[in-house]
């Protein structure tokens, strides 16, 4: 109980008051609708995959309409979520003889990036932390007259109601349920059949507005293309490698770039810590290996349905040619932490004092990248505040701005977004169907701010235009680039 209750006590330090940055605005706008027929409104209308995450679009409306729309207020949600998740992973570590489970939760660094932001990730872990409650009660009472079906059931359409994709999580989850612990007896689903039925026929509904959803082409970006570099990133983050090494602004530009001494610099303790993560799940492999470590079935079932979950994502990502993003993966970060978990305990119990080591420098590893996410500057979100204020600014000095990012969380900030291309009095969005040929015909910007080119400019039609006008760049807000036109 204490170290849930420590693990409760870091989720407020987790979540900030900083700007929102681009995707948050896109739920910044759910929670500004003035009413639910409004909100559902944008819900079927909106073109994003947003619309297929409603659980924390309807979570964030209800947030915005009753305390307000602030940053720390969208973002404080996951204090739900989380607290979810911790009480889940805390259930689930009693059953396994790991009560300190939810502190090793509680200090992942995907858990404290996701905590603040308001997006459903927080709200996926959760689901997948009740999916693996459910699958530790499976393994744990198979003598038991009570069917795990109903409880699943009932997991698995809330985790559903979370993301179109928790899906695979959810199928994954069923098949390892089925292989530790079998079909129920027709004895034990007859008691609850009538829930059972209005369960399955909720999933149903809600698999059918999914798919309403894809027919109508609502889809996430497309960016990226599926290669070694966005595989690798997934799993640099998905790990906990975040907050040791570059930003991710960083990363995108090495990504886009040549490396140089001062990127590979910044990999050095993100190695380090990857090589820690290998040694450890060897010594514990080795041991199994030689039978000196006992492999439980939950760990088992864990470790099946966490390498079928990826493999699941990834082919889905290979066969829709979208990138696999390691937030696609927040429902089988659970499964990661239990396996973790296991494996730092029986490391701890050889009383080995190497393969301590490794255990003791691994946890202050995960530590420290959590920490250096939440505080350190370079990964700080992308400040559209400071960027919308300073096109209020500029056109209350009369002058003109092209503002080449995220309509959405420019409205958020305020800015009119919806105008016509020749209007003076605010800035211009930039669609990405512009050509630089139009851009030249219109009035030439005082100033030009963009950020993220390879959403907001991918066609290169800004840049190509900064390229040729002899713009002066300016000292820019974090992710931001600020331009000003050359003095007459």
């Amino acid at each position: 109980m204490i170290c849930l209750l420590a693990a409760f006590v870091l989720m407020p330090v987790m979540i900030t008051g900083e700007s929102l940055w681009l995707d948050e605005g896109d739920t910044a706008v759910y929670a500004m609708q003035p009413d639910f027929p409004s909100w559902l409104h944008h819900l079927t209308s909106d073109m994003n995959a947003d619309c297929q995450m409603p659980l924390t679009m309807l979570t964030s409306w209800v947030v915005g309409i009753s305390w307000g729309t602030g940053e720390w207020l969208l973002r404080a949600q996951n204090f739900i979520f989380g607290g979810i998740a911790l009480v889940a992973m805390y259930a689930m570590g009693r059953r396994a003889g790991l009560p300190w489970l939810p502190l090793l939760l509680a200090i992942q660094p995907f858990f404290w990036f996701y905590m603040d932001e308001a997006r459903p990730y927080c709200a996926q872990i959760a689901g997948g932390s009740l999916l693996l409650w459910v699958l530790t009660k499976g393994c744990h009472e198979l003598a038991d007259g009570n069917s795990w079906l109903t409880v699943f059931s009932l997991v698995a359409l809330l985790a559903f109601t979370t993301s179109m994709l928790t899906a695979v999580s959810i199928a994954v989850v069923f098949a390892c349920l089925l292989g530790v612990a079998g079909w129920p007896k027709p004895e034990e689903i007859k008691k609850p059949a009538v829930l059972l039925i209005f369960l399955w026929l909720l999933a149903a509904m809600l698999a059918g507005y999914y798919l309403w959803t894809v027919n109508r082409g609502a889809t996430g970006s497309r960016i990226w293309g599926v290669d070694w570099k966005s595989l690798g990133f997934t799993c640099y983050e998905f790990i906990g490698v975040t907050g040791l090494g570059l930003s991710l602004e960083e990363l995108r530009n090495s990504a886009r770039n040549s490396i140089t001494w001062e990127n590979l610099k910044g990999f050095v303790l993100p190695v380090v810590f990857s090589a820690n993560f290998v040694v450890l799940f060897s010594i514990y492999g080795w041991g199994w290996f030689r039978k000196r470590t006992p492999a439980p079935k939950l760990f088992t079932a864990c470790a099946i349905a966490l390498v079928s979950i990826i493999l699941g994502f990834a082919t889905l990502s290979f066969l829709i040619h979208k990138p696999l993003w390691a937030r696609h993966l927040s429902p089988a970060l659970p499964m990661l932490v239990f396996m973790e978990g296991v494996i730092i305990a029986t490391v701890w119990n050889s009383q080995q004092i190497i393969p301590r080591i490794f255990a003791v420098s691994f946890l202050m590893f995960l530590a420290l990248s959590s920490l250096n996410i939440r505080f350190h500057p370079r990964f700080a979100k992308d400040d559209y505040r400071t960027a919308a204020q300073i096109v209020k600014d500029s056109i209350a000095n009369g002058q003109r701005v092209w503002w080449s990012a995220a309509d959405y969380t420019g409205l958020y900030y305020g800015l009119s977004v919806d105008c016509n291309l020749q209007d003076s009095s605010c800035p211009v969005v930039l669609p990405h169907h512009k050509s630089t040929a139009l851009l030249e015909q219109l009035p030439a910007p005082d100033v030009i701010i963009i950020t993220r080119p390879e959403v907001c400019d991918p066609a290169h039609f800004v840049q190509n235009y900064l390229a040729t006008k002899g713009y002066n760049e300016l000292k820019e807000p974090a992710g931001f680039r600020i331009f000003k036109s050359p003095a007459p």
